[in-house]
Formats: C-alpha cells, structure tokens, sequence
C-alpha cells in the first residue's frame, strides 16, 4: 500500500546508455541467477539474533521510446528479467539492463504483478516510480497480489518480524507472525533443497504443518548438508533415530553431523556435541575439553555460550590440569575457567558450587578437597551456593542433608537482609519455602522434627505458620495422594487433632483409616 512507501529523492542521471534511458544504477542490485536468489535468508551460518541488513536498493527511472507493442507489456519484461546472462544483464537494442530494471518496468506497468514483487525483493529491493521499496515490503506486495506464492511467504518470514516473530507485515488486511508464513509457505510444498530453511523455521515456531522433529527431518530430506537442521533435530530426537540415505542418526549422531557439515564452528553445535558425549568427527576423535575449546575459539561465540564453556571446561580439568584456549592466551586450571565462566554469568558461580558440592558429597558428607587454595567439604560447597544463589531451594536442601543434626551455619537471612545461624531444620524450611511442591522434601522435614517440637515457617508471602511433624505429613499426602507411608504417618501423629484437610475437603480418622485401607 501506498502508507508503506518511503520517499525517496529524484535520481540524478548516471548518464545515457541510449537514446531517451535515464537510469541511475546503485551498488549490488544487478545478480540475476535464481539459484542465490534466497541465500541471504541462510540461518546455519548467521551470527543469532542479528537481522540481515537491508541491501541498497536500485533506482530505476524509465523515460523509453517504445519500439514494439511487445515493450509496453509487463510480462515480456519480465521474462527480460528471467532470462538475463550470466552476467546479470540482458541487452535490448543495444542498451544493457539489468535484471532488477526488467522487474521494475514491469512493475511500472502493472503494480499487481506479484512475480515481479517477488523478484526484486529477492534481488535486494528497488526505487519503483520514485519510492524506495525494500524486501520486506516488495514481498508483502507480492502476497497481496499472488497469496499463492509459497516463496514468498518463506522470504517474508526472514525479512525481520519482530523480537518475538509475531509481527511480519499486513497482508490482506491481516497482520502475519512467522508461524503463518511458515505455514501458508509449507502447506502442500515439495521436500528440496529451495525449501530447506522454510522447514526449519517451522520448526523453530511450530507452524502446526508437521511437528517440530518432522519439519527438522523434512529439512534434512530436502538439504542433508544444513548444519542447522542437524542440531535442532539432536536437540529434540531423544531417544529415537532419524533414517536417511540408508544411514540412521541417534541424537550423538546428529549434533556429530551438525559439527561435521558446519564451516563456522558454531559455538551451539560444539557445546550440544561435548554434552552428548563428543567422540568422532570425520576422522578426528574430540574429547570433551577439545570440544569445549572448539566452542570458545568458533566464529561466532556468545557470551551465553562461551560462559557455559567455560564452566564445563572447569569440570573436566582436574588437579594441577591446565588447558590453552587461544582468546586467553595462557595456561588455565579448573578454577581458573570457572572464573571466567563466573565473570560472563554470576549465575555459574552458585552452579559450579552446588555441582562441586554433589560430587563431593557422593564421596561422604565428611569427605574433603582442596578449591582454590581451600578446604572444603559438601556443606561448605552448598554454603557458598546460597551465597551466590539465596533462593536457590535446592542449595538449601542440600546444604540440611549435609549437616549434622545439631550443626549451626551463619548465613544471609532473607528477612533481614543480615545473616543468622541456619540448623539442619530450619535450613529444610528455608528449601520448602522456595519449593513447597516436593513431598519427600516435607516428609524429610517431619523426620527431622520431634514429637512436639513446632518451627515457624515464613512464606515469601502470606502470615508465618507453625510446622509440626503432622503438618508435614498433611502436605505430603496432598501432594502425592498414594503415598503409604505418608498416610500412616499422618495417621499415627493424628493425636487429639479430630480431622485434616485433605484435597479440599475434610477427613477424619475414618477417612484417614480407609485411604490407608485402599493403599495397603
């Protein structure tokens, strides 16, 4: 529509290149192979997130005397256009034109020509009749004019949607997300190579035409060299197998393909590959800090993913263990990785904790070693995660496992915001309350209370209540409703407590006696 038009400045003449021609000719507009046409909507080797800038477009100002009806036609130039040379130009009456000129004269003469639309916007946009059109907008004019266009739907759906993808462009009066062109773009369309992308961004925005894992799959059935197609499918295949070309992938060995036919080396592919397992690429055997130094020296790494690096690098280095990543520079131990994971994301800092943590508490709760030039053991570990991470529940769970029944640690006291001694139980209740849906976590709590003895639990939000083991047990059961055990200890701490409420409703000692029943 005319609202989309931007306003462009008169054209200077560039000089004649013929009697009565006027054009003015901008840098890149003239590739006329078909075949390239959409090869700048790639996503497997694009930095993520970016949008494609918009090429500069062609400026074409017509001022031709007609030597054949053929010429006041819209289709005869285009088919101009269509059967340029390989040089991108074709010749009329001695004058050169190339094939983004065709398609503007033929818009010129016919503004529904959704083709010609289709075709500048693959070629980077055009100045038609004094306004700039860019891809975007050159292919929303081709859908308004030809909603049939499967193409053109696909080529949209890469032009810039927004954040979110929801917002496309109006067509037909009626805004279009990237999930709608990907779809009106696959409905019916074959399994090639020229459709490759189209699958795969379905995929990512489950367009509804096939599933996720199929359209992954469709995209390797039309282009099995897309390094893209191959991780996204590893990513959700599980523990199911793709068969092509008389081979079968697992999920290894589709992120070993992904790795395999990148030739950026994608930070994502050898993260996802190290995770897997690693092992054989080509005929290269990586382990899994070769990877992991493969994925912070790639061509386009980010600071999430070169954070995540970083951190599982300081889980396989071991000891006095040192690895050289070129972008540092020098030498680095575990430690040393983990601080630099630490300075992109605060967040591993409580990761790299909990996980040195459980290990070391897999070894016996008494169990030490030596990090960063200090002993600890697992509730130090788990001590210095809540640090990071106060509201961390299971740090916090962790931490009541490892202590000694009548141990006392100084920590930071969400109340006060100043620190105060946590014991065993009231750093259980500290866990409960950021994660109050686990019932084993309540029926451990209950283990740890005495016959009478109450805690005061505070809510994040809401009044503080009294915890005594009998509630502890009413939670668990409302939580998990077959749950023997749990109603068994609810029925032997009954005491003079007449009913509980149970799924809403009340239950007495009757009903208490017949869940047991129907349980046992």
């Amino acid at each position: 529509s005319d609202a989309e038009l931007m306003s462009a400045p008169a054209a200077t003449p560039a000089g004649r290149r013929g009697p009565a021609l006027r054009l003015a000719a901008l840098a890149g507009a003239g590739a006329c192979a078909a075949a390239g046409a959409i090869g700048w909507l790639s996503h497997a080797a694009s930095p993520p997130a970016a949008e494609v800038a918009e090429p500069a477009p062609v400026e074409v100002l017509f001022d031709w005397p007609w030597h054949t009806p053929d010429e006041q036609d819209p289709e005869w130039w285009y088919q101009q256009g269509m059967n340029c040379g390989s040089d991108g130009r074709v010749t009329i009456h001695g004058m050169d034109f190339t094939a983004n000129e065709c398609f503007a004269r033929t818009i010129e003469l016919n503004k529904q020509h959704g083709r010609a639309w289709l075709e500048v916007g693959k070629r980077g946009g055009a100045n038609i009749n004094g306004m700039v059109k860019f891809p975007k907008q050159c292919f929303i004019h081709a859908l308004e004019a030809d909603p049939s266009l499967k193409i053109a739907w696909s080529l949209l759906a890469g032009t810039g949607c927004g954040v979110d993808g929801s917002d496309c462009g109006t067509v037909g009066g009626q805004k279009v997300s990237k999930k709608v062109c990907f779809k009106n773009a696959l409905v019916g369309a074959p399994v090639d190579k020229m459709w490759a992308e189209a699958w795969i961004g379905c995929g990512e925005q489950e367009c509804a035409v096939s599933s996720p894992m199929d359209c992954f799959k469709n995209a390797l059935k039309s282009d099995d060299t897309n390094a893209k197609a191959w991780s996204l499918l590893g990513g959700v295949i599980g523990a199911g197998s793709f068969e092509l070309n008389g081979h079968s992938f697992d999920k290894k060995g589709c992120l070993e393909q992904a790795v395999e036919r990148d030739h950026t080396d994608n930070a994502e592919y050898w993260l996802a590959f190290c995770e897997a397992g690693a092992g054989l690429v080509g005929s290269t055997d990586y382990s899994k800090k070769q990877c992991l130094v493969k994925a912070l020296e790639s061509t386009w790494p980010t600071k999430e993913s070169n954070a995540k690096a970083w951190w599982l690098l300081s889980k396989e280095l071991t000891g006095p263990e040192t690895v050289n990543v070129k972008v540092v520079g020098e030498p680095l131990t575990g430690p040393q990785c983990l601080d630099q994971a630490i300075a992109l994301d605060q967040n591993y800092g409580s990761s790299a904790m909990f996980q040195r943590g459980m290990s070391l508490k897999s070894q016996g709760v008494q169990a030490t070693e030596v990090f960063n030039g200090k002993d600890y053991t697992a509730k130090l570990y788990f001590a210095e995660c809540l640090k990071a991470a106060p509201e961390d529940p299971h740090c916090w769970y962790q931490l009541a496992m490892a202590m000694a029944s009548n141990e006392k640690l100084t920590l930071p006291d969400r109340e006060t915001s100043k620190t105060k001694e946590f014991t065993p139980v009231t750093a259980l209740v500290e866990a409960l309350v950021y994660e109050p849906t686990l019932p084993a976590w309540w029926k451990d709590l209950a283990k740890m209370l005495g016959a009478g003895e109450k805690v005061q639990m505070q809510p994040v939000q809401g009044n503080a209540v009294q915890v005594d083991k009998l509630y502890c047990y009413v939670k668990a059961v409302n939580l998990k409703h077959d749950d023997l055990a749990a109603w068994q200890a609810v029925h032997a701490n009954l005491g003079t407590t007449p009913k509980i409420t149970y799924d809403g409703a009340d239950c007495d000692i009757s009903c208490i006696e017949g869940r047991i029943t129907a349980l046992t």
